[in-house]
């Protein structure tokens, strides 16, 4: 089944996860109007599972450029970069958490050779690299990744926050508790982000027979 989809298709989907609610049920129906029965199909079988578009993409049944593959992790470019040269490390093994996989040391040395070789090709003035780990951090799929963004000066890329005022006594009470952690925590415990519910749920009345 290589090639199932196209990259538009791939990318659409992508987008569909990042919707919540009755906005994502309708825009899947659509989704899935436009769709072959093979198509179709092979969405109902793989999301009522636990496949998602990076594990499509590894193994060839969804388009996408990978840049770099190994036994652990590949590269792609993202489908919404915020520069050029917009980078995503992927580990190969499925799981919702970088900072709690079994890989991180290895995804992280591809992070930096990924990075080393932006500054190469793309003559930029600086990188960022960024880790999304739960809904609330901006994970849009639940497949761990790391952004890695070319930045120069005249970009349009935006990454700040307002300073938040923290009392002098609440900052030595999360020392003294972060402290003690520290030296008894061996890896961090992130729950799995929510992603596109099991097809049985959402409504086909419209769909390709």
């Amino acid at each position: 089944m290589a090639d199932l989809f196209s990259k538009e298709q791939l990318k659409e989907l992508q987008e569909i996860s990042q919707l919540k609610g009755d906005e994502q049920s309708k825009k899947f129906n659509e989704f899935l109007k436009k769709c072959s029965p093979e198509q179709v199909e092979y969405l109902r079988k793989q999301y009522g599972g636990s496949e998602c578009p990076f594990c499509l993409i590894k193994e060839g049944k969804l388009k996408s450029e990978i840049l770099y593959q190994d036994e652990n992790v590949m590269v792609i470019f993202d489908i919404n970069p915020a520069s050029k040269g917009h980078m995503l490390v992927i580990p190969l093994n499925h799981e919702s958490s970088i900072t709690n996989s079994k890989d991180y040391g290895k995804i992280m040395d591809v992070v930096q050779r990924v990075a080393k070789v932006v500054f190469d090709v793309l003559k930029v003035e600086g990188v960022n690299i960024l880790i999304g780990d739960g809904v609330t951090a901006g994970q849009k799929v639940a497949h761990g990744y790391v952004h890695v963004i070319p930045r120069s000066e005249d970009d349009k890329v935006k990454i700040n926050w307002e300073k938040l005022n923290v009392k002098e006594k609440d900052l030595q009470e999360l020392s003294k508790l972060i402290k003690e952690k520290l030296k008894v925590v061996k890896k961090l415990e992130v729950k799995p982000v929510k992603v596109i519910k099991e097809l049985e749920e959402f409504k086909f009345k419209e769909r390709i027979p």
